[in-house]
């Protein structure tokens, strides 16, 4: 029997409620133990109870501790709070993908082997850089996604104001969108526009240079085409209903 400990000391987080949520997924339930909410140990019995402490650490330490990581490298960013928050939620969001689980937990095993004690940040930043890397990469990946929205959305609003400004030449279009990813645009002469990719970009340009008075948007796509529907209510904004 050994007894086999983790702390923190960086990390503002309970590192027993993370163990036995993670011990309790690899059905291990040892008696934990710690002094307050940053330390926690158990007694470890055999080799299989190793394995299962081991296993459960390692994903406290790739995806319990990871947004503490993503954090640090989000607040490096030269952004406004607010968009620092946005990007570190999209960040979080891609390190959920990040592989890593087999070569940590081996490296626990290791470590356990010659020490009873594990200190979970020292750990990271000595023992985890690759995935230190991959978290990087999460951020810029974040970053990158954060930058082209708001190109888009800055697109967005001179495509509306220009929209605003066109005089209306037809009284009422509607824009059927389908489930194949098709979409039907009809006018009150009945003239009608079959397009078979619905993209936002090409409806755009259509209703742009027809500026109608009212667009009503008949969602018949179960859900699948709701994004282009919400982009054009933000382009065109009163002049959209929505049905669905």
């Amino acid at each position: 029997m050994s007894l086999c400990a983790v702390n923190t000391h960086e990390y503002e987080v309970d590192i027993k409620k993370l163990m036995e949520r993670r011990l309790k997924q690899v059905n291990f339930k040892p008696c934990l133990e710690g002094d307050d909410e940053r330390t926690v140990q158990a007694d470890i019995e055999n080799d299989k109870d190793m394995d299962k402490w081991c296993s459960a650490l390692s994903r406290v330490l790739l995806h319990d501790l990871a947004h503490f990581e993503l954090a640090k490298i989000t607040d490096e960013l030269p952004l406004e709070l607010e968009e620092k928050e946005e990007v570190l939620v999209e960040a979080v969001r891609n390190s959920k993908n990040v592989v890593g689980y087999n070569s940590i937990k081996k490296m626990l095993l290791a470590h356990f082997e010659e020490n009873d004690t594990l200190n979970a940040e020292g750990f990271i930043h000595f023992r985890m850089q690759d995935i230190k890397h991959k978290w990087e990469e999460c951020v810029n990946m974040a970053m990158h996604e954060f930058a082209v929205k708001n190109e888009y959305l800055e697109l967005m609003s001179v495509w509306a104001s220009f929209a605003q400004l066109q005089p209306s030449r037809v009284r009422e279009i509607n824009v059927i969108l389908h489930p194949d990813g098709s979409c039907t645009l009809t006018d009150d002469t009945d003239s009608r526009i079959d397009c078979e990719r619905c993209t936002f970009d090409g409806i755009v340009s259509v209703l742009v240079g027809l500026a109608p008075e009212h667009i009503t948007v008949y969602d018949m796509s179960g859900g699948q085409s709701r994004g282009v529907a919400e982009l054009l209510m933000r382009v065109f904004e009163d002049r959209v209903r929505f049905y669905k």
